[in-house]
Parts: structure tokens; C-alpha cells; sequence
């Protein structure tokens, strides 16, 4: 496999992902638009992978593309919600890393992993086992952080 993975369709759903994000984010103080392009991004993740299994475009590259995405979109989230955001990626983005160094297996927790990177990976695969509900309890949380934000920043 070369270049022509780069046009895989899932990547292209990325790309757009990405695309998405920069643009929300861009529009961070209105909203309704930022959460719609946000949340347009993250329903945007459930079908890369589909995509990538139906039309045989599975890719190590897609799998890590993919990863990074869903961390710089909440990556981005957090450090604008919270003072705490910039720790919460830090352990997610360590996680990602030590993970990755291990290839294809990377999903599968090993007993000399640290303990933190355990519970990202436990938290990472119960959202993916009810991917809807946790979609929108992630939207609720983040809706009513927008607007605890907006309202405090106004106060100042």
C-alpha cells in the first residue's frame, strides 16, 4: 500500500472530520453553531470504521489516523472547557503512544501497562460498546460546559 491509502474513503471522512473541527471551533463563542459542527465531527467517526470494513479499505494508517482525530477533537474540547483539559489529553495522548509502540495489538491491555493507561483504555471501550448513548451524554456534558463557560466569561 502507498499514497493511494491517503484517498481511502474513511480517510476522506478524516480529513472532513478535521475540517469540521477547525471550523467549530472557529465559531466557539456561538454555540449552537460550534456544537452542531462538533457534533456533525463526532457522528462523523461512527462511519470512517464502518466504511473502512464494507469497502475493504482498512488501513494501519486509517487506525492511527483515526485515533488521532477522536484526540485532537477532544483534546481541543477540554482545554477550552477546563482548566484540567490540558492533563486529560496529556494521559489520553501517553496512552495513545504507549499503546501504538505495540503495533496491531495496541487494543489489548498488557499487565505491565500502568495502571492510568488501563483506565483510559477500560473508559475507550465502554463508550465504543454503546457508541449512541454515549454520543449524547457527551453532547449533554459538553452543552451544558459551553454554556457554564459562556456564562462565567460574560460575568468577567
Amino acid at each position: 500500500m502507498g499514497y493511494e491509502v491517503l484517498l481511502f474513503v474513511p480517510n476522506i471522512i478524516g480529513y472532513i472530520r478535521l475540517l469540521l473541527l477547525i471550523v467549530s471551533l472557529i465559531f466557539y463563542s456561538k454555540p449552537l453553531l460550534f456544537l452542531s459542527l462538533y457534533g456533525i465531527s463526532v457522528l462523523f467517526d461512527g462511519f470512517d470504521g464502518f466504511l473502512a470494513r464494507k469497502l475493504n479499505q482498512t488501513s494501519a494508517f486509517g487506525a492511527w489516523f483515526d485515533v488521532v482525530i477522536d484526540l485532537v477533537s477532544r483534546g481541543a474540547l477540554w482545554c477550552f472547557l477546563s482548566k484540567w483539559g490540558y492533563f486529560v489529553i496529556a494521559v489520553e495522548w501517553l496512552t495513545f503512544v504507549a499503546t501504538h509502540c505495540r503495533g496491531p495489538d495496541w487494543k489489548i491491555p498488557d499487565e505491565d501497562f500502568p495502571t492510568i493507561c488501563k483506565m483510559v483504555m477500560a473508559q475507550v471501550k465502554q463508550i465504543n460498546r454503546q457508541p449512541i448513548s454515549s454520543f449524547f451524554l457527551f453532547q449533554l456534558f459538553f452543552i451544558q460546559q459551553h454554556i457554564k463557560h459562556l456564562l462565567f466569561q460574560v460575568k468577567k
